[in-house]
């Protein structure tokens, strides 16, 4: 999940490349891009949905947005029971406010919560989302997809240098550390493995991305909350320990999260 201002633009880095990967992605080959868009950034503790309305600058070709709404739901999309009438309810309340819109787009993009989840249950939910967003909204285009944490951390990059003016000034880009709930990413222009090639405004950069499932801001915490030696002496830990605050000790008792979680949650 994208944090803090990051998540406010999940809907910017949509749009200044949905003429070229999230298009190649739904199939259409010919459209000149949506007038209307709503996106959901659905992450490890709540869903954030935005809707925008745009229009594309005539030389640049990057958004222009021109009105913005949004709404979020508690709760990660991967905790929700597709076996009862959670689904219906979660969506429901999360879709309440644009229900009598038409988009022209929807794009719900998952992140790591659902990354962490068994493909078969993750393949089960996205069905099922992607089946009562066409009941409601049919004259949509859907996409429903549960992203890589390499893509997200290109999302986060694009929409980092796209509020600061890089694309519109080709400027040096920046670099972004983009800590979500459940993973965390890198991204940064260069070379590199997790490498992405991205145009816009007539420019093609390469972008070197990492992505580290597990180890988001809530799951990192709850590794070592308990963990007395990583507090203040005398300070009261969840469990009613003191905290020791002996810093060898914490050391070697994180260590496993950073060399070991990570690897883990690789089989998913």
């Amino acid at each position: 999940m994208l944090s803090g201002k990051l998540s406010s633009v999940l809907t910017i880095y949509v749009l200044a490349v949905v003429c070229s990967i999230a298009r190649a992605e739904v199939g259409a080959t010919h459209h000149n891009c949506a007038q209307k868009i709503i996106i959901v950034d659905a992450g490890s503790s709540s869903s954030k949905l935005h809707t925008y309305q745009y229009t594309l600058h005539p030389t640049t070709r990057l958004p222009i947005v021109d009105n913005e709404t949004s709404s979020k739901k508690s709760g990660g999309i991967q905790r929700v029971d597709v076996d009862n009438n959670d689904l219906d309810q979660y969506l429901e309340l999360l879709f309440g406010t644009v229900k009598n819109q038409t988009p022209d787009y929807i794009y719900f993009y998952s992140t790591a919560g659902m990354r962490q989840i068994t493909p078969s249950r993750r393949g089960l939910l996205n069905q099922s989302i992607e089946e009562w967003l066409k009941k409601a909204f049919p004259s949509s285009v859907i996409d429903v997809q549960t992203i890589t944490g390499q893509k997200e951390g290109l999302y986060a990059w694009l929409a980092l240098n796209y509020l600061n003016g890089v694309f519109a000034f080709q400027a040096p880009s920046q670099g972004v550390l983009e800590l979500g709930g459940a993973s965390t990413q890198i991204a940064y222009e260069g070379d590199g493995p997790g490498g992405f090639k991205v145009e816009i405004n007539n420019k093609t950069r390469k972008v070197n991305t990492e992505s580290f499932l597990g180890l988001g801001l809530d799951q990192a915490i709850s590794q070592y909350l308990n963990q007395a030696a990583c507090f203040p002496k005398g300070y009261i830990l969840p469990n009613g320990r003191k905290g020791t605050g002996d810093f060898d000790v914490c050391t070697n008792k994180v260590e496993p999260l950073v060399s070991k979680v990570h690897q883990y949650f690789r089989h998913f």
